[in-house]
């Protein structure tokens, strides 16, 4: 009987087996000097990825290990260190103020007086135009329209080249109470429109506030003409605020 047949029986038979090999000795490992070239370097290159992979291992493990920066730390930036202001020239008068305005005043009937604010010296094409829009707002509060290039002009400074007369506001303000008081005479009007949003404080400081309402019934300011051609939006302001001035003429 052979060995694989007894051993088949025996397993059988529930008896356990054990059989006895011999084993040949392991070859002695050579040492590292006695290694061809080749191996060397292969060994060397081992090591160094395995001292790579370490180091990396270790530093996510130092990374994982520190605490997260918290998040409600604010950085301010440095300030930053602005040059003083510098001391404004004093004005060529003590107390002065400077003015500059234009106006323009129409008489349209004995009742009614219209006063137009208008861009300082400014353009005959402007003033055309100025003049076409205060026609037709006339014509739509039923009003006949005549010259209206004839009006009288107020400057101030009075000339382009008089730059020192634009600091003296008492001088303007007397020079302005002339040109009304003449115009207005000693007749008493219904109704003066004032087309300029400046004009009310101007008026009121220099005192021509209270010379118009002596001389009228009724004084309402509005947007200057210039204005009305630069935004035509606020058309529909400026005729709510006209739009009582037939009632009143009657």
């Amino acid at each position: 009987m052979d060995e694989v047949r007894r051993l088949a029986y025996l397993s059988a038979m529930g008896i356990d087996c054990y059989v006895r090999r011999e084993f040949q000795p392991l070859a002695p490992i050579p040492d590292a000097d006695q290694l061809p070239d080749s191996v060397k370097q292969e060994s060397v290159v081992a090591d160094e990825v395995i001292t790579v992979s370490k180091l990396k291992t270790r530093l996510t493990e130092t990374l994982e290990a520190q605490p997260e920066p918290q998040s409600d730390v604010q950085l301010q930036p440095e300030p930053i260190e602005t040059p003083p202001l510098l001391a404004q020239e004093p004005a060529l008068e003590t107390g002065g103020e400077q003015l500059r305005f234009s106006l323009q005043f129409y008489r349209i009937s004995e009742k009614f007086i219209v006063i137009n604010e208008v861009p300082y010296f400014g353009l005959s094409r402007t003033e055309k135009e100025v003049n076409t829009l205060l026609g037709a707002i006339l014509r739509a509060l039923g009003q006949e329209v005549t010259d209206l290039a004839n009006a009288a002009r107020f400057n101030w400074p009075l000339s382009a080249d008089d730059d020192a007369s634009g600091l003296r506001a008492p001088e303007a303000y007397q020079a302005l109470q002339g040109f009304l008081g003449k115009r207005l005479d000693a007749n008493f009007y219904d109704v003066i429109v004032v087309f300029g949003s400046q004009c009310e404080d101007l008026f009121a400081s220099s005192g021509v506030g209270q010379l118009l309402a002596e001389s009228s019934n009724r004084v309402i300011f509005t947007h200057s003409l210039d204005a009305l051609l630069k935004v035509p939006v606020l058309k529909r302001s400026v005729w709510e605020a006209i739009r009582v001035v037939p009632k009143l003429l009657k």
